[in-house]
Protein backbone atom coordinates (compact mmCIF):
# COMPACT_ATOMS: atom_id res chain seq x y z
CA UNK A 1 0.00 0.00 0.00
CA UNK A 2 0.91 3.37 -0.41
CA UNK A 3 1.57 5.64 2.70
CA UNK A 4 -0.58 8.78 2.61
CA UNK A 5 0.91 11.77 2.25
CA UNK A 6 1.39 14.21 5.25
CA UNK A 7 2.04 17.36 5.09
CA UNK A 8 4.01 19.01 7.52
CA UNK A 9 4.05 22.92 8.52
CA UNK A 10 7.12 23.97 6.38
CA UNK A 11 5.19 22.45 3.73
CA UNK A 12 2.10 24.72 4.78
CA UNK A 13 4.00 27.36 5.24
CA UNK A 14 5.75 27.28 1.87
CA UNK A 15 2.40 26.83 0.52
CA UNK A 16 0.87 29.83 2.32
CA UNK A 17 3.49 31.67 1.04
CA UNK A 18 3.52 30.69 -2.21
CA UNK A 19 -0.30 31.88 -2.39
CA UNK A 20 0.72 35.58 -1.44
CA UNK A 21 2.75 36.10 -4.21
CA UNK A 22 0.34 36.40 -7.11
CA UNK A 23 1.37 39.39 -8.44
CA UNK A 24 -1.50 42.26 -8.92
CA UNK A 25 -0.93 45.12 -11.46
CA UNK A 26 -2.87 48.54 -11.76
CA UNK A 27 -2.80 50.32 -14.83
CA UNK A 28 -1.63 54.20 -15.09
CA UNK A 29 -3.54 56.59 -17.76
CA UNK A 30 -4.15 55.16 -20.60
CA UNK A 31 -1.66 57.70 -22.08
CA UNK A 32 1.27 56.65 -19.88
CA UNK A 33 2.85 54.26 -22.48
CA UNK A 34 6.12 52.56 -23.00
CA UNK A 35 8.17 52.43 -26.27
CA UNK A 36 6.31 49.47 -27.24
CA UNK A 37 3.07 51.25 -26.42
CA UNK A 38 1.84 48.97 -23.31
CA UNK A 39 0.49 50.88 -20.37
CA UNK A 40 3.11 52.06 -17.35
CA UNK A 41 1.47 50.25 -14.77
CA UNK A 42 2.27 49.46 -10.86
CA UNK A 43 3.09 46.15 -9.14
CA UNK A 44 1.80 44.49 -5.97
CA UNK A 45 1.78 41.71 -3.64
CA UNK A 46 0.25 40.68 -0.78
CA UNK A 47 2.29 40.02 1.81
CA UNK A 48 1.43 38.53 5.59
CA UNK A 49 1.14 42.15 6.87
CA UNK A 50 -0.98 43.41 4.26
CA UNK A 51 0.00 45.16 0.80
CA UNK A 52 3.72 45.91 -0.91
CA UNK A 53 3.90 48.14 -3.66
CA UNK A 54 7.03 46.75 -5.44
CA UNK A 55 9.98 48.41 -6.31
CA UNK A 56 9.93 49.75 -10.29
CA UNK A 57 6.52 50.20 -10.25
CA UNK A 58 5.47 53.43 -12.29
CA UNK A 59 3.68 56.31 -9.93
CA UNK A 60 1.45 59.15 -11.37
CA UNK A 61 2.97 62.59 -11.48
CA UNK A 62 -0.14 64.96 -12.13
CA UNK A 63 -2.46 65.51 -8.80
CA UNK A 64 -6.23 65.24 -9.29
CA UNK A 65 -7.85 68.11 -8.30
CA UNK A 66 -10.01 66.17 -5.51
CA UNK A 67 -6.68 64.51 -4.01
CA UNK A 68 -6.11 66.91 -1.43
CA UNK A 69 -9.33 66.27 0.32
CA UNK A 70 -8.59 62.96 0.77
CA UNK A 71 -6.92 60.61 3.47
CA UNK A 72 -3.88 59.18 1.44
CA UNK A 73 -2.91 63.10 0.57
CA UNK A 74 -0.24 63.15 3.34
CA UNK A 75 1.01 60.02 3.14
CA UNK A 76 1.69 60.74 -0.99
CA UNK A 77 3.25 63.85 0.33
CA UNK A 78 5.40 62.10 2.34
CA UNK A 79 6.50 60.19 0.33
CA UNK A 80 7.38 62.40 -2.10
CA UNK A 81 9.36 64.17 0.60
CA UNK A 82 11.62 60.77 1.40
CA UNK A 83 12.28 60.98 -2.28
CA UNK A 84 11.13 57.08 -2.82
CA UNK A 85 9.86 58.18 -6.16
CA UNK A 86 12.80 59.12 -8.74
CA UNK A 87 12.80 60.06 -12.40
CA UNK A 88 11.97 58.11 -15.22
CA UNK A 89 12.56 58.08 -19.15
CA UNK A 90 8.38 58.06 -19.51
CA UNK A 91 6.61 61.26 -19.69
CA UNK A 92 4.15 62.03 -16.38
CA UNK A 93 4.89 59.20 -14.14
CA UNK A 94 8.08 58.35 -11.46
CA UNK A 95 9.39 55.17 -10.75
CA UNK A 96 9.38 53.57 -7.24
CA UNK A 97 13.01 53.27 -6.26
CA UNK A 98 11.84 50.97 -2.81
CA UNK A 99 9.43 48.87 -2.09
CA UNK A 100 6.48 50.07 0.31
CA UNK A 101 4.12 48.25 2.56
CA UNK A 102 0.68 49.25 3.18
CA UNK A 103 -2.29 48.24 5.05
CA UNK A 104 -4.47 48.97 2.68
CA UNK A 105 -4.96 47.90 -1.12
CA UNK A 106 -6.47 51.51 -1.82
CA UNK A 107 -3.85 53.58 -0.29
CA UNK A 108 -1.58 51.91 -2.41
CA UNK A 109 -3.69 52.53 -5.31
CA UNK A 110 -4.05 56.49 -4.56
CA UNK A 111 -0.56 56.73 -3.53
CA UNK A 112 -0.02 55.28 -6.98
CA UNK A 113 -2.65 57.11 -9.16
CA UNK A 114 -2.64 59.92 -7.05
CA UNK A 115 -6.30 60.17 -6.51
CA UNK A 116 -8.67 58.05 -4.37
CA UNK A 117 -9.08 54.40 -5.77
CA UNK A 118 -10.88 51.24 -5.17
CA UNK A 119 -8.19 49.41 -4.53
CA UNK A 120 -9.87 46.21 -4.38
CA UNK A 121 -11.49 46.61 -7.35
CA UNK A 122 -8.99 48.60 -9.28
CA UNK A 123 -5.79 46.35 -8.55
CA UNK A 124 -5.90 43.18 -11.02
CA UNK A 125 -4.07 39.29 -11.88
CA UNK A 126 -2.34 39.22 -15.32
CA UNK A 127 -5.21 37.52 -16.42
CA UNK A 128 -7.71 40.11 -15.01
CA UNK A 129 -9.04 38.86 -11.84
CA UNK A 130 -9.61 41.75 -8.97
CA UNK A 131 -7.95 41.73 -6.04
CA UNK A 132 -11.52 41.69 -4.26
CA UNK A 133 -12.39 38.41 -5.94
CA UNK A 134 -8.55 36.74 -5.27
CA UNK A 135 -9.41 37.19 -1.73
CA UNK A 136 -12.32 35.98 -1.42
CA UNK A 137 -11.78 32.95 -3.62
Amino acid sequence: TIPPIVQTQEDESKEAKQTLTETFYLNLTSDRIDQSQNILKAKLIITENGYRLLKDSYIEIVERKSFPQTTYYTLRKKLENQQVFVKCPFEGVYQLNQDIDFNSSSAAAAIVKNRSVNGPKEWKTSSGMTLDEWENK
